[in-house]
């Protein structure tokens, strides 16, 4: 295993009608396996990256031990999905469970305009 590789998931399930962010750090080496540990454990993966696909808001990188799985975010019901403008300007995608909002997809925006 890599050692402090963290990744971020944003996953449904739909037994519970609950909602959560999983962070692990250093708990697989390619984001493909977290997606798939997620989805035989029942979960309906919304967003899965590592953390040079995602970008913080109010949802900071937390202090998941090496080798962990971490429970960062819960709330009933579907993930929230809105528009964010993030401080470069662009337009993004976000997600948010219960308090914890992020940008799951860096890459994915459009340009902003001049505010």
């Amino acid at each position: 295993m890599k050692e402090n590789v963290y990744m971020r998931a944003t996953v449904y399930i739909p037994t519970q009608n609950k909602s959560y962010i999983f962070a692990a750090n250093g708990l697989f080496d390619e984001v493909w396996q977290f997606t798939l540990f997620l989805l035989n454990k029942g979960c309906e993966v919304i967003a899965s990256g590592d953390e040079d696909t995602f970008i913080d808001c109010n949802c900071g990188r937390d202090a998941t031990p090496n080798g962990k799985l971490h429970k960062v975010s819960e709330q009933k019901g579907r993930p929230q999905q809105f528009e964010e403008r993030h401080t470069d300007n662009r337009i993004y995608n976000a997600l948010m469970v219960g308090r914890c909002g992020y940008i799951p997809y860096r890459f994915n925006s459009i340009d902003g305009g001049a505010l």
